[in-house]
């Protein structure tokens, strides 16, 4: 993490996709994604990364320097995600066996996922409600309940986006593919990855 000063407040954020949130993410997939990542508003990432409204600063070549030095490597460092899911995630103060396979989504969970789905552009968006949706009922060991679910998705906000994202991306791939064939799903996926994160 890194400490800086702005407005004479000192905020900690992240220097690496290793620090990022995975409510950060979800946020940085809605930064300027119209326009080539080199050609974004770099101020924009510090209400992003600090929480903090903040929507001025000095254009002087101090400033530029500084934003160019603390966000470079959103540019630089392609977020890289592991594809395969993990076995077991410590959450909600419980260590969680993640289930394989996603036949385990129940017709409710699924509904609710695919309505979340449809709120957004990128169907990354929602991996924060996809992993809420689909482990609710494994931590709390019991049905699914869509409250207890939102109330778990504010607690996987604010977990490292390297662990949440391949159950999310998983289930959101499952999801998202019935009526659509596996390659269109993995090109639209992978396209807008691509055009967000420099991913390969």
């Amino acid at each position: 993490m890194t400490a800086i000063k702005l407005n004479g407040k000192r905020y900690v954020i992240p220097s690496g996709w290793m620090e990022v949130t995975t409510g950060q993410l979800i946020k940085l997939l809605e930064w300027e994604p119209d326009k080539d990542i080199a050609d974004r508003d770099y101020l924009k990432l510090i209400p992003i990364f600090t929480g903090a409204e903040f929507t001025s600063m000095k254009a002087d070549a101090w400033n530029e320097s500084m934003l160019i030095n603390i966000f470079g490597w959103v540019i630089f460092q392609p977020f890289e995600f592991k594809k395969q899911i993990p076995k077991v995630l410590a959450i909600a103060g419980k260590k969680v066996m993640i289930p394989r396979q996603i036949e385990e989504l129940s017709i409710g969970q699924a509904n609710h996922l695919r309505r979340r789905m449809e709120q957004f552009k990128l169907i990354e968006q929602a991996i924060d409600a996809a992993t809420a949706i689909y482990l609710q009922p494994i931590i709390d060991q019991g049905k699914f309940d869509i409250s207890r679910a939102k109330a778990l998705e504010k607690e996987i906000e604010q977990m490292p986006a390297h662990q949440i994202y391949p159950i999310g991306f998983f289930l959101l791939r499952r999801v998202a593919s019935y009526g659509l064939s596996s390659a269109s799903l993995w090109s639209r996926i992978r396209s807008s990855l691509k055009r967000m994160f420099g991913v390969a």
